[in-house]
């Protein structure tokens, strides 16, 4: 298409409300451990991931993209090997003879981002097998068994920096949204009988709840921290959409797609 001299190859800017990740399933006895979980996410090279898709992307660190107006602030969210080996180690989970399996729709652009995280993992002593399906068995079966180790899934998004079906712990029965089955450790600042109340439910709700922007801000923030300490999915990036068009078709731009 690029040599075709009839043809214009045109690119969108970063599409910022949907992003993929890899969810992490928490009655996984390995992925139970939050070491473990910290591990991978620092273990894999998003850089090269875009690489491999072409330029198809940017990178994304939080469920919250970069551009929002909460300004999400990440810690410890960049590619590290021998730091995610040592979350590895540290955790004194037995890996040998083990593996992890990685669900993904079975496409030649998943493929891509599956093999390259199956490459990455395998450098910090996690061997990963993939686990290709169908768009059908996506929807009728691994989803609402949550029946994957691994699950490399793409989500849409609102402007709103709002989460509360990605995150929140009524989301984890399907059709909800918390494909980890996530339950944060992290338990409400509030005076709360036997402090059952985590704070990730506390921020989502207490998000939904004012208008307050400087409130919601701080929400937010205490939304991704959590996040990204736990570790219960890892954010890997926002898709760029590509289009070939016919020069005859002037004025051509996905500029507003969304």
């Amino acid at each position: 298409l690029n040599l075709n001299q009839n043809i214009s190859i045109v690119k969108s800017n970063p599409i910022y409300n949907r992003y993929f990740a890899i969810y992490f399933n928490y009655s996984n006895e390995i992925l139970k451990n939050q070491l473990i979980r910290r591990g991978i996410s620092l273990g894999v090279n998003k850089d090269l991931i875009i690489e491999k898709l072409g330029g198809l992307g940017v990178v994304s660190d939080s469920t919250i993209p970069s551009i929002s107006w909460v300004e999400p602030k990440l810690l410890d969210s960049k590619y590290n090997v021998e730091k995610a080996k040592t979350f590895v180690q540290n955790s004194k989970v037995n890996l040998n003879d083990t593996s992890l399996r990685l669900t993904y729709l079975n496409d030649e652009t998943r493929k891509k981002v599956a093999d390259s995280i199956k490459d990455d993992l395998a450098l910090i002593g996690i061997t990963v097998n993939l686990e290709p399906k169908t768009l059908d068995e996506l929807q009728n079966q691994v989803l609402p068994s949550r029946d994957f180790d691994i699950l490399l899934f793409g989500v849409e998004t609102t402007s709103d920096p709002d989460r509360i079906r990605f995150w929140h712990e009524d989301a984890i029965d399907f059709p909800g949204l918390n494909f980890a089955s996530y339950i944060s450790n992290v338990k409400s600042r509030g005076v709360i009988l036997d402090n059952k109340v985590s704070r990730i439910n506390e921020v989502l709700e207490k998000g939904l709840s004012t208008l307050d922007k400087n409130l919601r801000k701080g929400y937010y923030k205490d939304l991704v921290e959590i996040l990204e300490a736990e570790s219960p999915a890892t954010i890997l990036y926002h898709p760029i959409i590509e289009s070939a068009v016919n020069k005859r078709v002037e004025n051509f731009t996905l500029d507003n797609i969304n």
